[in-house]
């Protein structure tokens, strides 16, 4: 690995023949290591994996056109990292919250069980639009109790799609890196308070990938 330099920034980058590297594990895995690796010292607006040029002079070229939306870049992420938090509930938590928002939930599963699909398709459809509007209910909740508070140690953040019934949040947030030991206890906190009903899966940090939207012109792999 090396560097390319031109003005304030530099480019990481290795020398390697003009081929496509496939997204396999063995590959990504070897770019992140780098990316993780340089972020210890150093800002890092992280690129996406596979992105090959044709010299060090097209690399040169490319941060001299883009010298400016670079440094804006740089300048939104400088001394921050990314945290991930995902939090989802446990299964008798879940079933307990949404039946507590709404008990019809409960007698209506109980008078469809074991009953022919045919004859209850259209009650289950119903039954299952009840539990999500349940669970939206109390995904608010927690938003409000977690979310919010997280968000106001963060300098940004997004909530990122829900992707499972039991999924009650899904954030990514980029934080100063003098303020990863008050975010840390924050999420411990909220840990503590809620370890019955929820199951927090939190990582970082990571360099701010959520947080760069910068596309760049150069022969990239599928």
């Amino acid at each position: 690995m090396h560097t390319i330099n031109y003005r304030d920034l530099a480019m990481v980058v290795s020398s390697t023949p003009a081929v496509t590297f496939d997204p396999v594990k063995e590959n990504v895995m070897a770019h992140q290591k780098v990316i993780s690796a340089v972020m210890e010292e150093f800002d890092i607006m992280p690129m996406s994996f596979g992105i090959v040029a044709e010299s060090a002079g097209e690399i040169v070229s490319l941060m001299k056109r883009d010298y400016a939306r670079f440094k804006s870049a740089m300048a939104r992420i400088k001394g921050k990292v990314e945290l991930d938090l995902k939090i989802y509930w446990k299964k008798e938590a879940f079933k307990k919250e949404i039946t507590e928002v709404n008990g019809a939930i409960a007698e209506m599963g109980e008078a469809l069980s074991g009953k022919e699909e045919a004859a209850v398709y259209f009650d289950k459809i119903s039954l299952g639009r009840m539990v999500e509007a349940a669970a939206e209910e109390r995904r608010n909740f927690y938003h409000k109790e977690i979310y919010d508070p997280l968000q106001d140690i963060a300098d940004s953040s997004l909530k990122k799609e829900i992707v499972t019934p039991r999924m009650v949040l899904h954030a990514v947030f980029l934080t100063a890196r003098e303020k990863l030991s008050e975010f840390d206890l924050k999420v411990e906190e909220f840990h503590q308070k809620y370890k019955d009903a929820l199951a927090i899966k939190y990582t970082g940090p990571w360099p701010p990938y959520n947080f760069v939207n910068i596309r760049i012109n150069l022969t990239r792999s599928r």
